[in-house]
């Protein structure tokens, strides 16, 4: 994963809390654009990492 999800939180027109950040721009130019692995393969890892069932590999 190349970015991450920032969460915000605001009360009003405020900043109350904050969470996350995104990898500068100058740190993905050398990264590959190609996922190590493809979308199926980590949905059934993540199923198997939290014990729950599941009837076949995703297809993705």
């Amino acid at each position: 994963m190349y970015n991450c999800v920032q969460s915000l939180a605001l009360m009003g027109s405020r900043l109350v809390s904050h969470a996350g950040a995104f990898v500068p721009a100058k740190q993905l130019a050398a990264l590959s654009a190609s996922p190590a692995i493809g979308a199926a393969t980590a949905m059934s890892r993540t199923l198997q990492h939290l014990a729950r069932p599941y009837a076949a590999t995703p297809k993705a």
